[in-house]
């Protein structure tokens, strides 16, 4: 796919304006807080971008989605589900938990220009610190996020994210 490989954008002139960055690569389209609106506008159907992902990211997102549509009905008498079944959840949906880019509204209440997530076409992840010092066999961070042995970590290198597994999470000083 054109939007998961990385471009060097030159200006005119032939200046590299932006190098090997993920130009196509947008944030995710998150019309949370537009759900009302969408509704009042006659929008009776969302569709959720699903290819490509896993199957907890449809669960994660289907079910945000699906809260957040539930909460609307309820505050408001003019409104009806559509359909008879409903559904349980045993966690708590977070968009930002599963192939999250970022997101934004795009230009739905403002003309935004930081719709793009350059850096890399994959899911990164949330911040969870910063690198101190690099080691032969560790790292030093300061973690903002607990952490355990286990946890899937990235790090941006040279504009390349590289994942691992922390074997080994100890706290120091």
């Amino acid at each position: 796919q054109a939007c998961r490989l990385p471009y060097t954008l030159k200006d005119d002139q032939g200046r590299v304006v932006s190098y090997e960055k993920h130009l196509l690569s947008m944030k995710d389209n998150d019309q949370t807080a537009n759900l009302g609106a969408l509704i009042d506008a006659g929008v009776r159907s969302f569709k959720i971008e699903g290819r490509y992902k896993d199957m907890s990211y449809v669960k994660n997102i289907t079910a945000h989605y699906r809260q957040m549509l539930d909460a609307i009905i309820e505050e408001r008498g003019d409104l009806a589900r559509a359909s008879s079944g409903r559904t349980e959840h045993f966690f708590v949906p977070s968009t930002e938990k599963t192939f999250h880019r970022g997101s934004t509204d795009y230009f739905v209440n403002a003309r935004k220009g930081d719709i793009g997530a350059f850096d890399s076409p994959k899911f990164i992840g949330l911040p969870v610190g910063e690198v101190l010092k690099v080691a032969k066999d560790h790292l030093d961070v300061a973690v903002t996020e607990p952490l355990a042995n286990g946890d899937g970590l990235n790090v941006l290198i040279k504009r390349e994210v590289v994942g691992f597994r922390a074997n080994t999470v100890e706290k120091t000083g």
